[in-house]
């Protein structure tokens, strides 16, 4: 849409500034199952391997430095380390999914604290709000979850005190679309095609959800309070024939040949919506700022994200490099992680540039 944000694109460095992992047999550049990463104020850079169970911190320019935790259930140890976040003091904070655990490191990469949270076994957490709460995310299949047929899953919101207490629960909201389906195998729960998918991002101390059914995105307090709404302004793409015949080409060449038979047959019985979902994922980008990715639409040029001010105006369009996953937004780059052409993941880094150009179109729609 060329009109979208006065035609503005921010531009991405062709090549990362910093480029972490390698299968040449250094086990700390080889990564797997990479969950999270995060830029530090000094401009170093820890990752959460979920393959070797550990934070690794790498120098700006890449090289590694040391590597905090290890495989295991003791303190300072990890299970599923799957979620950095900066503290006061340059130490850091890591969230352990499996083992429902936070443990604080300090600036030298010493262990100094855990805690839990005290509040259901399937909560975990997912952000830190400006003011240090941390935000947890519960999700719950329903009553009945284990019906076949479709369903819409919730998820429950709460914020925390930095020692695991619960604050105040900010409330329940859609989650995941999905299908039952108990004669499909060993994955009896399925995504249809397009199917509608919650993204969360805590910008500032309001945290945003994004639900994919309308084209706007509802911003609320760490209390529960409906903050802002903003709204995108761009309506869902219809599924079209031609759509959907992309969409399955380009799902069935991620199965296994020895199923892929099955699993298309099976894909092809599930319900089909009228409409894309109105926007893909959301990330807190300049404070209190939004970036909003646009849907997955397996006809248009992918990467395309929309960057939004704290008032709700598109400020700019952004494309990131292809098979990019984002993870986090700074001032001057983006972080993200990317596999190559062997299957080896990377964590890179690019600059960003958003001083913007005006090009003929900004991207699809």
């Amino acid at each position: 849409m060329a009109a979208e944000a006065g035609g503005i694109v921010w531009r991405v460095g062709e090549t990362p500034v910093a480029d972490i992992g390698s299968a040449d047999g250094d086990e700390h550049y080889a990564l797997f199952r990479v969950m999270s990463a995060i830029r530090a104020a000094n401009g170093h850079i820890f990752v959460a391997d979920g393959g070797g169970a550990d934070v690794r911190e790498f120098g700006g320019d890449g090289a590694w430095l040391r590597t905090l935790g290890r495989r295991g259930g003791g303190p300072g140890e990890f299970n599923l380390p799957a979620a950095i976040w900066a503290l006061p003091g340059d130490s850091r904070l890591v969230a352990d999914w499996i083992a429902r655990r936070m443990s604080v490191f300090d600036q030298a990469g010493e262990f100094v604290r855990d805690f839990a949270l005290s509040t259901n076994a399937r909560a975990f957490i997912i952000g830190r709000f400006a003011d240090g709460m941390l935000l947890s995310r519960q999700s719950d299949p329903g009553p009945d979850g284990m019906s076949d047929g479709p369903h819409r899953w919730s998820m429950l919101l709460r914020s925390h005190s930095l020692d695991g207490g619960i604050i105040d629960t900010i409330g329940r909201f859609p989650a995941e679309q999905v299908y039952m389906k108990s004669d499909a195998g060993d994955f009896p729960v399925l995504v249809p095609p397009f199917a509608m998918r919650t993204t969360v991002a805590v910008t500032g101390n309001s945290v945003a959800i994004g639900t994919g059914d309308a084209p706007e995105i509802r911003f609320h307090g760490a209390d529960g309070r409906l903050v802002r709404i903003l709204r995108t302004g761009r309506p869902p793409l219809p599924v079209t024939q031609e759509r959907l015949r992309a969409f399955m080409v380009a799902w069935a060449d991620t199965l296994e040949p020895d199923s892929r038979e099955s699993k298309v047959a099976t894909m092809r019985e599930l319900p089909v919506p009228e409409r894309l979902p109105a926007y893909g994922e959301i990330m807190a980008g300049t404070p209190d700022g939004l970036w909003v990715a646009d849907a997955d639409d397996p006809l248009a040029e992918p990467g395309w994200w929309t960057v939004y001010d704290r008032t709700g105006q598109a400020m700019a369009r952004v494309r990131l490099p292809a098979g990019f996953h984002l993870l986090h937004v700074y001032p001057d780059a983006v972080l993200g992680v990317t596999t190559d052409e062997l299957d080896v993941e990377h964590v890179r880094l690019y600059t960003l540039d958003r001083t913007g150009s005006r090009p003929a179109a900004v991207g699809p729609r």
